[in-house]
């Protein structure tokens, strides 16, 4: 049972008793006063009597003057014990007054200090209050409550901001208006937790935002408790994980990408290494040497798949720490013109170069070549016997330092150049006879934007390509 509204209420009876109290002992003091004041004036009444008696009879007694003084003895003690008496009820009138006056003083302190007790409880109360609306406010989950009805009672920012509705638009509509239908079973579960006072743990679904999207949401809820542990609502907390499962989903596209990436060059491997077990000692010098460099190719596939997987992992976690510093850019490229060159010439892909002298950037090396070899190995991939590659480096009109890739294969349609930097994206193998991991362009751009280059494609089917990069 919930005890945080206790202490406020114990307060109110403590005033209503005390109260109650005081109105008693009011009642009491004012019917003994008047008590006692009715006794006062019986007693007044009889010594008037005996004094109008005490007058009378004393004509009548002077006829018998030796009564006389006997007669006056016995009316002077009548009188006095009618004094003593009248004495007696003044003092206990008087005492009475006194204790009134004690007691009324005894609970004026006692109310005075139960009263500063309440009012430190209730601003307490009032700041717990406070914070607690603050919370609400500025919480980054959405917080909403429902009644017994399920109908939607309050509506926090954060809630209007996950699902557009604003809190009139809520307010008073049923909590179905953010399930989609085929989850309105959902509701029912709900139902049964207020019906059983208890709370739901969080759990994924998803939910409905005010233009028709579907967003996978992290739902919990708690119900409210009014007096006498009677529920009468749920407060129900809401947080927007769509980029969480987004991402969970990517990783589970990638897990699959890379298993089906190495599991062909294995597969491969597998079968030349057998073959050279099996006709190692017919074999001569050059089939030997021809089965190692389709091996060693095989192995450096699997590599580069693995380094790109790897690539895109950092940088997605934002593991990857950028470094900028003067950058040989001319001396860079020409690096890597070596390093590809044997590889177009091996391929039979014409390879040329462009590269102006004495270039330098503000860079990432390590960032920067690696993009670059990305366009490259993407031409490699995807160029064939008889295309021609060019691969330059110039300063711009503008004073900019553009790096680009031309190349004259098979090129892109408007749909493939629009998805080309996408996480996975590919071309199927029928379009050149090859296929890329779906990482490389994609890390390409993400290291792009890391150093502040822009990156772009330009390419029509049949008709080549063109990498760029602008710094």
């Amino acid at each position: 049972m919930t005890t945080k509204w206790f202490p406020a209420k114990a307060s109110i009876g403590f005033y209503c008793l005390a109260l109650l109290a005081v109105v008693s002992l009011s009642i009491w003091s004012v019917y003994n006063t008047s008590r006692a004041f009715n006794q006062f004036a019986e007693h007044i009444e009889k010594l008037e009597l005996e004094l109008d008696k005490l007058h009378s009879s004393e004509a009548s007694a002077l006829a018998a003057a030796s009564n006389i003084e006997d007669f006056r003895v016995l009316k002077l003690a009548e009188l006095r014990r009618e004094t003593a008496k009248v004495s007696q009820v003044c003092a206990e009138f008087q005492y009475e007054g006194i204790a009134t006056v004690l007691l009324l003083i005894g609970f004026s302190a006692f109310l005075l200090y139960h009263n500063k007790r309440f009012v430190a409880e209730s601003e307490a109360h009032v700041e717990t209050t406070r914070k607690l609306a603050m919370l609400v406010e500025t919480s980054f989950d959405g917080i909403f409550s429902v009644d017994g009805h399920l109908l939607i009672q309050s509506w926090s920012p954060a809630c209007q901001r996950i699902f557009g509705f604003s809190r009139q638009e809520v307010i008073g509509s049923t909590l179905s208006i953010l399930w989609p239908p085929e989850l309105s079973h959902e509701l029912q579960v709900y139902k049964k937790a207020l019906a059983d006072g208890v709370a739901i743990s969080p759990y994924e679904s998803r939910a409905v935002t005010k233009n028709g999207k579907e967003i996978s949401v992290s739902i919990s809820a708690s119900p409210v408790l009014a007096d006498y542990d009677r529920v009468e609502g749920m407060t129900i907390v809401v947080r927007d994980v769509s980029f969480e499962t987004t991402m969970r989903q990517q990783k589970e596209d990638l897990i699959a990408a890379l298993a089906h990436d190495l599991k062909n060059p294995l597969i491969g491997s597998n079968l030349l290494l057998e073959i050279i077990r099996e006709d190692f000692a017919t074999m001569g010098a050059d089939s030997v040497r021809d089965m190692t460099s389709r091996l060693a190719a095989t192995n450096n596939r699997m590599i580069e798949t693995i380094n790109e997987m790897l690539d895109v992992y950092r940088l997605e976690s934002g593991a990857i720490e950028i470094v900028s510093k003067p950058t040989d850019l001319s001396g860079l490229c020409h690096e890597l013109e070596k390093d590809f060159a044997f590889a177009f010439e091996r391929k039979k892909i014409q390879f040329k170069s462009e590269i102006a002298a004495d270039l330098s950037v503000l860079s990432d090396p390590s960032l920067l070549r690696r993009i670059i070899y990305n366009l490259l190995d993407n031409a490699l991939k995807y160029c064939t016997e008889g295309n021609t590659v060019i691969f330059s480096a110039q300063v711009t009109d503008g004073g900019s330092i553009e790096i680009a890739v031309d190349d004259d294969g098979p090129g892109l349609d408007d749909n493939e150049r629009r998805r080309i930097f996408q996480r996975l994206f590919r071309r199927p193998v029928s379009a050149t006879g090859s296929e890329g991991s779906g990482l490389g362009l994609y890390a390409a751009r993400l290291m792009s934007d890391l150093i502040k280059a822009r990156i772009e494609c330009q390419s029509k089917s049949n008709a080549g390509t063109r990498f760029k990069i602008n710094l």
